[in-house]
């Protein structure tokens, strides 16, 4: 009862701890050969030799197959070698030749990770060393296939690369003005102008308050209309009285940018046309009666703008030389008080914002 109590125990034990699963046993072809060794039998010598690699690679749990030595020394035994393997269908082949005493040469050919490896071994005159280092080729060779699949380091594959940011750099900043996106440029704008107008060989210049809105086509031409109101009148003194004359406009521009786009400053020589209107009135003696209606006329000319950009706002200063077309002499108080057939100049600051 003892006995069997105890192969019991030994059974269970042996099943609990021992491997979980059989692994299929690998086969390696093994040849040895001591011809010159310095023994007064060589054929005792290769027995000796075999006999110690064959249990080594028993003990690491292989399965060798002993083939007889084919090649001549000092000839290359590789393809014999993996010959021989091919034929024994086994994995590899280890090939021991030992020549001048204490010499030994290892050969091993891997039909599974396809490695062709060598070892030399000096004073190695103890068949025990010779095939542990015969043992330890063999594992060297086959080691890769023991690692766990997570620890093999995967093929490298070059991450797709992101797509590239739109990026829209604040126009005053000229240090990273390089990378602009063209798609997200500011192309509209609108302001407000205050300035000045000078009827030439006149004293008196009229106020215009003037509105804008333009568009911008590509990076340097740009088209805008505007309309103006006078804020103050021209006024005239005659013997009879005095006369007050308004004027307004309502036209369009178009300038061309001749400085760099990725410049904050435009400097941008353009024309001007535009429709004009004039509506006068007199005051004679302490009465008052108007010009009757409104004269309408025409103004072209050219003009140059000078703008500074600064992220959404700009600042623009617009001087025009604007000659009337048409416009009527206003004859009031029985005589000529205005002639608006000479040259207008026209200075004005404006403000305003960009989308």
């Amino acid at each position: 009862m003892g006995l069997g109590l105890v192969l019991v125990l030994s059974s269970f034990v042996g099943g609990a701890f021992g491997p979980a699963r059989a692994q299929p046993a690998v086969r390696i072809v093994v040849s040895v050969s001591a011809p010159d060794s310095g023994t007064s039998d060589p054929i005792a010598r290769d027995a000796i030799l075999r006999k110690y690699v064959v249990q080594e690679l028993e003990a690491r749990g292989f399965v060798p197959v002993t083939v007889p030595w084919q090649g001549t020394s000092p000839g290359d035994p590789m393809p014999w070698l993996e010959t021989a393997a091919t034929s024994e269908h086994a994995a590899l082949a280890i090939g021991v030749l030992e020549t001048p005493p204490g010499v030994v040469m290892l050969w091993v050919v891997d039909r599974t990770t396809r490695k062709r490896l060598n070892r030399s071994l000096h004073r190695a005159r103890l068949p025990s060393i010779v095939a542990l280092a015969a043992g330890e080729l063999i594992d060297a060779s086959l080691a890769e296939l023991y690692l766990p699949r997570e620890s093999v380091q995967d093929p490298f594959v070059p991450p797709v690369p992101p797509p590239l940011p739109r990026m829209s750099v604040p126009s005053g900043d000229i240090s990273r003005a390089h990378v602009v996106d063209r798609s997200t440029r500011q192309r509209w704008h609108a302001g407000v102008a205050l300035g000045m107008s000078w009827p030439v060989l006149r004293s008196v210049p009229i106020a215009p308050v003037v509105l804008r809105f333009g568009v911008r086509f590509g990076h340097r031409l740009a088209a805008a209309i505007e309309g103006s109101a006078p804020v103050s009148p021209v006024v005239s003194a005659v013997p009879e009285g005095h006369v007050r004359t308004f004027a307004f406009h309502v036209g369009a521009t178009l300038d061309l940018d001749v400085l760099s786009n990725r410049l904050p400053v435009r400097l941008a020589p353009g024309v001007m046309v535009a429709a004009a209107a004039l509506r006068v009135d007199a005051v004679a003696k302490g009465s008052y009666r108007a010009f009757p209606g409104i004269d309408w006329g025409s103004l072209l000319g050219p003009e140059m703008v000078l703008e500074r950009r600064s992220g959404r706002l700009h600042v623009a200063v617009h001087v025009r030389a604007l000659a009337p077309l048409g416009l009527p002499k206003v004859t009031v108080l029985g005589r000529s008080v205005q002639d608006y057939r000479l040259l207008w100049v026209t200075a004005l600051l404006e403000v305003g914002t960009r989308w």
